[in-house]
C-alpha cells in the first residue's frame, strides 16, 4: 500500500472532503482503509469513513483484524460509523441474499447524497465545511442519520430509528441538521424537524441547522443529521462471543479516545 502513496495523493490532492466505505476483519480494506484516510487528512481533507462490522459467526483472526482495523480508522478520520451486520439479519433475514445487502448499500448512499447535498446546494438557511468541521470537532463516537417522510413526526422517527447504526445518540454534545422539504414546507413544520432530532441531546449541546426547498421534494420533508459527542454505544442485549465482546470493547474505548488532529 504505501508504494501506491504518490498516485494515491494525486487522486486526494483536491478533496475537501472524503468517503471510505470498508468492511472490516479482512486483509485488503481492513489494512487500505486507514493509510486511505490518513492521506485524505494529510491533504488537507474531512474524512468521514463508514465500517461494516464482522457478523457474529466470523470468529478468531477475522475479529481481531477487525478489532484493530477500526481502531486504526478511527485514529485517521474526522467521522467513523459503524453499521452492524449482524443487525442486518434480523432486520432482512426473510430476503433474497442480493436484496437483503442492497439494504446496507441503500443506506450508505443516502448517507453520503444527504451528506454532501448539505454543505454543496444552495439553501435558505447555507450549512458549510466551516459548519461541518467545527461539529466534528466533538469529543466521543459520531454519526449521520438520514431519514425521509411526509410530516415532521415522521422524518424524524425514521432518521432515528435506523436499527443498523450502532449507536445511543441520547446526550450527544453537538450536531448538525438540515431540512429539505417541497414548496409547501412551512417554517413550523421545519421547526418540528429540529426540535424532534435535538429532543435527546445533551441540553448545552451545539446545534448548527439548515434548510432547503427542493420543488422534486413535493410533500416529502428530507432530514439529514450528523451527531458528534456520542458518551454511549447502544446497549447490547443476549450472550456474546469472546470476539465479539472484544470487538464491543473496542468500540466502547472509541467513544472516550480524544481524537487527533
Amino acid at each position: 500500500m504505501e508504494n501506491a502513496l504518490e498516485p494515491l495523493n494525486e487522486i486526494l490532492k483536491d478533496a475537501d472532503l472524503t468517503f471510505i466505505t470498508v468492511g472490516m476483519g479482512g486483509g485488503t480494506g481492513t489494512g487500505a482503509a486507514p493509510v486511505v484516510a490518513r492521506q485524505a487528512r494529510r491533504n488537507g481533507s474531512l474524512v468521514i469513513s463508514m465500517a461494516t462490522t464482522p457478523f457474529e459467526f466470523e470468529r478468531g483472526r477475522r475479529m481481531e483484524a477487525a478489532h484493530q482495523g477500526i481502531s486504526k480508522l478511527n485514529d485517521n478520520s474526522d467521522m467513523m460509523l459503524l453499521l452492524d451486520n449482524n443487525r442486518l439479519i434480523d432486520m432482512v433475514n426473510h430476503l433474497p441474499m442480493e436484496q437483503g445487502f442492497g439494504v446496507m448499500d441503500q443506506l450508505v448512499s443516502e448517507i453520503i447524497k444527504g451528506l454532501v447535498e448539505a454543505v454543496t446546494m444552495p439553501s435558505l438557511v447555507n450549512l458549510d465545511f466551516a459548519d461541518l468541521r467545527t461539529i466534528m470537532r466533538h469529543k466521543g463516537v459520531s454519526t449521520i442519520l438520514y431519514g425521509e417522510s411526509t410530516d415532521p413526526e415522521g422524518a424524524v422517527q425514521d432518521a432515528l430509528s435506523n436499527p443498523l447504526l450502532e449507536i445511543d445518540y441520547e446526550g450527544a454534545t453537538g450536531a448538525l441538521i438540515h431540512v429539505t422539504g417541497g414548496e409547501k414546507l412551512s417554517v413550523k413544520k421545519a421547526t418540528k424537524v429540529l426540535a424532534g432530532m435535538s429532543e435527546q441531546l445533551d441540553p448545552e449541546a451545539q446545534v448548527i441547522f439548515g434548510a432547503r426547498v427542493d420543488p422534486e421534494c413535493k410533500d416529502l420533508i428530507r432530514v439529514m443529521a450528523v451527531i458528534t459527542g456520542i458518551k454511549e454505544l447502544a446497549p447490547k442485549d443476549g450472550k456474546r462471543s469472546k470476539e465479539r465482546k472484544e470487538l464491543d470493547d473496542t468500540l466502547e474505548e472509541l467513544v472516550s479516545r480524544p481524537r487527533r488532529y
